[in-house]
């Protein structure tokens, strides 16, 4: 038995023969109430809702990666919404999290979205479904009228500057989140960004 993380709040788990987590249903349970009573918006609905601030798909794993770490640094905190933890860490591209990953991966099984192009690069698109968007307006209209301008005018931003500004963005306002980065010499010190001295 270890304390692991489900939806953001610490929880015993088990190793099954596999090798996977699993957890007690009561526990699951408890957390999930508690989620409900405190009004914690939850991952998969704080993607639905990215998804649904504007009707366009989001093009490629990095972007969609980067907009929802925006959307939970920024614009929740900014607005003071409680939201399930997406626990991202310093990755290969900037912050990374398993858990959206995850999401996306479950979203896909259960048709709530349609990826096309090549899998893992910026040429894949990630569409809502019919019923992805019925759940998406649900997850969206659990924000204010406020919110719901706020986040319909950052994503458009956010994909208007694609993949290279929202890297430069993200890398340039988070640095604790590029150490491990592959690609941080390049977002940062190609085409006219300098080098800070120092």
């Amino acid at each position: 038995m270890a304390k692991t993380k489900l939806f953001g709040q610490e929880i015993e788990g088990f190793k099954d023969k596999e090798g996977e987590i699993v957890y007690k249903p009561s526990d699951v349970q408890k957390i999930l109430e508690k989620m409900k009573k405190e009004r914690i918006i939850t991952l998969p609905e704080l993607i639905l809702a990215l998804f649904y601030a504007q009707d366009k798909p989001i093009q490629g794993m990095i972007l969609l990666m980067k907009e929802v770490f925006l959307m939970q640094e920024e614009f929740t905190k900014e607005e003071q919404i409680k939201v399930q933890d997406a626990d991202f860490t310093d990755y290969l591209y900037g912050p990374y999290s398993v858990d959206v990953d995850d999401v996306i991966n479950i979203m896909d099984e259960h048709g709530l979205i349609i990826t096309e192009g090549r899998r893992s690069s910026n040429k894949e698109i990630f569409y809502l479904t019919k019923k992805g968007k019925e759940l998406a307006e649900k997850a969206f209209d659990k924000l204010n009228e406020r919110q719901k301008k706020k986040l319909r005018d950052l994503r458009k931003g956010w994909d208007q500057l694609g993949v290279e500004g929202i890297l430069k963005l993200v890398y340039t306002k988070y640095p604790q989140y590029t150490n491990k980065s592959k690609i941080k010499k390049r977002v940062l010190y190609d085409k006219g960004i300098k080098r800070k001295r120092g």
